[in-house]
């Protein structure tokens, strides 16, 4: 089978269950603003609605893909992710906050976001996680096979490029597990980080405070943020500050 990653095909997956997310902590933290309507959506079924893209026997090199909410632990640890990115309004902003408080986050990159703002994250990326969010935040479970893996390639390919390590975690846009999103992520040996808090920033657009974020936390989540809006930027600096 041909590898899916060419030219820049991921080293071999080397990292502790549930701890490869750069952690202030253990918790998850949740999707992009753009999830929400999403998650809900119209119900339709997925145009690629198999886990398997081909009729007859497959078997991609790897066979395994877990599938990361949070992990089991007794520390007061949370984990930190943000979407979409990276943002000339908001990533500067959240890595200031990040920096200054010396946490660790996972950013869960969008390749075409990244070749075009890449000024955004040189020098800033040292301590943090570089996930793949794919090419263009397209829906991987309504694609083809085919497409589905070009999503991942080409983002995979400039993650490694501007920011200088290879991504080993995938966060699926709005979220979406089926069809092409797992067999893609196996070919290109990822886990799956979803998230079990998530900041609603939009819902709570007039209230940036996000008090429910931190007080409802408990170890081990993971903690999703998208960073585009002001309320996203002065939450993370709250969580930031709790996570330490």
């Amino acid at each position: 089978m041909d590898d899916p990653r060419r030219p820049a095909a991921p080293g071999r997956r080397a990292f502790i269950k549930g701890f490869g997310l750069a952690a202030a902590g253990a918790v998850t933290l949740g999707a992009g603003a753009e999830a929400v309507g999403a998650v809900v959506g119209s119900g339709n079924a997925p145009s690629s609605a198999m886990a398997v893209p081909i009729a007859g026997p497959w078997r991609p090199g790897n066979a395994h893909v877990d599938v990361v909410w949070g992990v089991d632990t007794a520390q007061k640890l949370v984990a930190l992710t943000f979407d979409d990115g990276p943002m000339p309004n908001w990533t500067p902003m959240v890595h200031d906050i990040l920096d200054a408080e010396r946490v660790k986050a996972t950013f869960f990159l969008v390749g075409e976001r990244l070749v075009r703002h890449a000024r955004l994250v040189h020098g800033r990326m040292d301590r943090h996680e570089a996930g793949n969010h794919t090419w263009q935040h397209q829906d991987l479970s309504r694609l083809s096979d085919e497409r589905a893996l070009e999503q991942l390639r080409r983002a995979h390919n400039a993650i490694g490029r501007i920011v200088g390590k290879e991504p080993r975690f995938l966060r699926p846009p709005f979220g979406h597990l089926g069809g092409t999103t797992l067999s893609a992520a196996c070919r290109f040996e990822y886990d799956i980080a979803l998230w079990s808090i998530k900041m609603l920033e939009k819902t709570y657009e007039d209230d940036p405070r996000r008090w429910w974020t931190t007080s409802s936390a408990t170890p081990g989540p993971a903690r999703s943020c998208s960073p585009m809006t002001p309320a996203t930027t002065t939450a993370s600096s709250r969580c930031a500050t709790s996570s330490r």
